[in-house]
């Protein structure tokens, strides 16, 4: 029987002292199938199913998109119907690539594919094997256009032979950009690609949403000079031709800290800055500006989860406490995190936990809300008004947990998944 929303273990009558519940789980498409096949033969409406198809709409048909890359071909692998369009399968490769559509083009025999194809309208059926589609990006393809008009195309200029340096270095080269962090562990280096005149805005928000950052956080130089995202390689005057542009990221605070120090060389009368000592006290390290090591520990079947973080004393938890969730899937209100027995609340901050960065680690515990509340129930004192007696093993109440197993039919073999 189909499965409802609304159902629940008790509407399909079952109890944990019966033991594990399983569900299978099936692709809409098989489940249709089966039920056309169980038609009974007098239905009106029926018509016969053959046993075996091997090249109706309904077979399946593997596609290959691949694309040329520094490292070799990339090839990713989907599964669709003849009479599928190829739209979806389009989307969900560029947002594995993290591209935005309009950014690639999908070709098969030198013809760009539109999102409205179908493996049929490519006279493509699974008897034939692999659909191989070639993906790339839309410049080049413009670039393969324009390489092909014929010559007293109205529209087309003489494309030389060969395209001098200057000339491909001014707007199609592609400039290789790092960017450099100092860590505890030594340099940490992204690179990028792009054109000399692309803003660096994107690769600015790229970088901080690798690092789990706000851009308002980071400061990026080159040659000393702060970066702004309108700026572009070219307004650095920087070409391919002069190899690899090193752009340098950095705190913004320690960017506040350096230009404070750069003031100290005007007028010792300037009331906006203080000299700042040349060596910091390891009291004032304790201070606001000191960072704190974080380890939020998770109980998991094969031990335990832990997850480092950094922060300021007087940082809130709430930040660390949502990219922990995130990194997890699980929302915020799903997650407890406790520090010695007690609830940690969003606003709460290491400082708020009495601890300082001479005291180590900061060892924080995260655990499902419910098996917070359980523990917490667990603990009511016996002669609390409205506290019942926990049974040590409840075979068929309604708080009964009950164990689920979640089929599903995959090429080799089962695949199960427990709730």
């Amino acid at each position: 029987r189909e499965l409802r929303p609304e159902d629940t273990p008790g509407s399909c009558n079952w109890s944990s002292s019966r033991g594990i519940l399983r569900i299978e789980a099936k692709p809409r498409e098989a489940h249709v199938a089966e039920a056309v096949q169980s038609f009974p033969a007098s239905r009106p409406d029926s018509t016969p199913v053959p046993t075996e198809t091997t090249g109706g709409s309904d077979a399946r048909i593997e596609v290959q998109v691949v694309a040329a890359g520094d490292a070799g071909e990339n090839v990713v692998d989907f599964k669709m119907k003849a009479s599928t369009a190829l739209e979806k399968m389009m989307t969900a490769w560029c947002k594995m690539q993290g591209l935005d559509r309009s950014e690639a083009v999908f070709e098969f025999e030198g013809r760009e594919l539109r999102p409205e194809d179908t493996p049929v309208s490519c006279n493509w059926s699974a008897s034939r094997g692999t659909l191989r589609i070639e993906a790339k990006p839309r410049e080049a393809h413009v670039q393969e256009a324009v390489q092909f008009l014929p010559a007293d195309s109205p529209a087309s200029t003489p494309v030389p032979a060969e395209t001098p340096a200057s000339s491909v270095a001014v707007s199609d080269a592609k400039i290789e950009v790092q960017v450099v962090a100092a860590g505890d562990a030594g340099e940490n280096i992204v690179d990028f690609k792009m054109k000399a005149s692309t803003p660096l805005e994107k690769m600015m928000n790229s970088w901080c949403q690798h690092q789990d950052l706000d851009l308002s956080e980071v400061v990026f130089e080159f040659e000393g000079r702060e970066l702004r995202p309108e700026d572009t390689p070219g307004s650095c005057n920087w070409s391919a031709a002069k190899g690899i542009l090193r752009i340098e990221a950095k705190p913004r605070e320690m960017r506040v800290a350096q230009v404070a120090q750069a003031a100290r060389s005007g007028p010792e009368s300037r009331p906006a800055f203080t000299s700042v000592p040349a060596k910091t006290s390891a009291s004032s390290a304790e201070g606001s500006d000191a960072k704190i090591e974080v380890q939020v520990v998770a109980a998991g079947e094969e031990g335990e989860n832990v997850v480092d973080f950094k922060m300021k004393a007087s940082t809130a938890l709430e930040k660390m406490m949502k990219a922990w969730c995130q990194h997890q899937e699980l929302d915020l209100s799903e997650a407890v995190f406790q520090f010695d027995g007690r609830e940690l609340r969003p606003e709460d901050t290491p400082t708020s936990c009495n601890w300082s960065s001479s005291r180590g680690i900061l060892r924080i515990e995260a655990r499902p809300r419910e098996a917070h509340v359980a523990e917490a129930v667990q603990s009511f004192p016996a002669s609390r008004p409205d506290s019942t007696p926990v049974p040590t093993e409840t075979t068929g109440g309604s708080d009964a947990r009950i164990e689920v197993q979640v089929v599903a039919a995959g090429d080799a073999g089962e695949h199960v998944v427990d709730f």
